[in-house]
């Protein structure tokens, strides 16, 4: 993963990925309160905006290297 993208946030891509499994496993628990299951949704929300975001990004700077060859 390149420094540029690493500095806009402090998670890569793989540990929001691995975040978001996470809140999946604690959301799917029985025993999660479902204040703490909402929290849990926004949050994983977030991530996805974000890892979309950053996707897209990457796919951008693809494009543009595969349109310079």
């Amino acid at each position: 993963m390149s420094d540029e993208i690493k500095k806009d946030n402090s998670l890569s891509i793989e540990e929001e990925f691995d975040r978001i499994k996470e809140i999946i496993e604690k959301m799917n628990d029985e025993d999660c309160p479902i204040e703490d299951a909402i929290n849990l949704y926004t949050e994983g929300m977030k991530l996805c905006k974000d890892c979309n975001t950053r996707i897209e990004k990457i796919e951008g700077q693809i494009k543009v290297l595969d349109v310079e060859e």
